[in-house]
């Protein structure tokens, strides 16, 4: 029983990184589209025509795609499997925690 406990911290810690990941490189990319900034978030990227939402939202899909398929591997369990949950942190947060990880070698990149 007590490996059971084990390895759901070991998944649920597993999923914050491709959260962290997700956030991180969808934000990124938003800022590669625009120079414009939140008002709620000066961190946060604000898309302000339909073309930078539209490559911005093809791109999270690709992004959530692909973490879908790595959690899949991992045997992440699906109630983890939610990309609503962004704890309250900024956009700059989510970057921070990413970096975090790969300098960290977490990704294996």
């Amino acid at each position: 029983m007590i490996e059971y406990y084990f390895q759901r911290d070991e998944k649920r810690e597993l999923w914050y990184k491709l959260l962290c990941y997700y956030y991180a490189k969808t934000e990124l990319y938003d800022r590669t589209l625009t120079n414009a900034r939140s008002k709620y978030d000066d961190t946060e990227a604000y898309l302000t025509n339909s073309t930078e939402r539209s490559l911005s939202t093809q791109y999270a899909k690709k992004v959530r795609t692909d973490i879908e398929h790595v959690a899949l591997y991992l045997n992440i369990p699906l109630e983890y499997i939610n990309f609503n949950n962004n704890k309250g942190y900024s956009a700059q947060r989510w970057i921070d925690e990413y970096e975090k990880f790969r300098d960290d070698g977490a990704y294996g990149f």
